[in-house]
């Protein structure tokens, strides 16, 4: 069994719902952890979700989640783990400067926005 972990992988493309979003690029940055029977050579791997980040321009973070559970499965068939975490940092910051937000108040936002998703196939 191998074990891929990809971490800070960051890059531009298009996420959100609001209008903004859907059209200035927008900085990401996912987590990735994964354990397969197969070899999975990182690289490809790091490209491949590059790609479908900015080819499929989701409209939440939980879409790319879900997106990504099926389709790294079905790329990779002996896949056995995935862990995967999207995160938008910028949002943290824009969050920390709003003088009506008091961050320490929300356990939440003391890390940055994003979703997370472990699924075990």
């Amino acid at each position: 069994m191998i074990k891929i972990h990809l971490k800070n992988l960051r890059f531009k493309c298009i996420i959100g719902l609001l209008e903004c979003e859907r059209i200035k690029k927008q900085k990401v940055k996912i987590n990735l952890s994964l354990k397969a029977d197969e070899f999975i050579d990182y690289a490809e791997l790091a490209e491949l979700l590059k790609a479908q980040m900015k080819k499929q321009k989701f409209y939440k973070i939980e879409d790319g989640l879900i997106f990504f559970k099926d389709f790294l499965k079905q790329k990779y068939p002996s896949l056995k783990l995935l862990k995967l975490q999207i995160l938008k940092p910028h949002v943290f910051k824009l969050l920390s400067k709003t003088k009506k937000l008091k961050i320490s108040n929300f356990k939440y936002l003391k890390t940055t926005p994003g979703a997370s998703l472990k699924h075990i196939y």
